[in-house]
């Protein structure tokens, strides 16, 4: 989670915040992040990225194959 908080992709909750929610859900809360505006774009972006695959039924995209040699 600091990863993705360092990344501005979530926001960790506070101890105010975890206080209420333990309170919410009867048990200790010891951390709880929520997806930043910047999260959800992120997330909305990467959902609408044409998969690289095609989907299991559909015909493979016309594609040229390069042969790499060794240098």
């Amino acid at each position: 989670m600091n990863a993705l908080e360092n990344q501005g992709l979530v926001e960790l909750a506070g101890r105010e915040d975890r206080a209420e929610l333990s309170a919410l859900e009867g048990r200790p809360v010891r951390w709880a992040a929520r997806l930043s505006p910047y999260g959800y774009d992120t997330l909305a972006y990467g959902q609408s990225r044409p998969r690289s695959e095609p989907l299991p039924g559909e015909a493979a995209p016309d594609r040229q194959l390069v042969e790499m040699i060794p240098s």
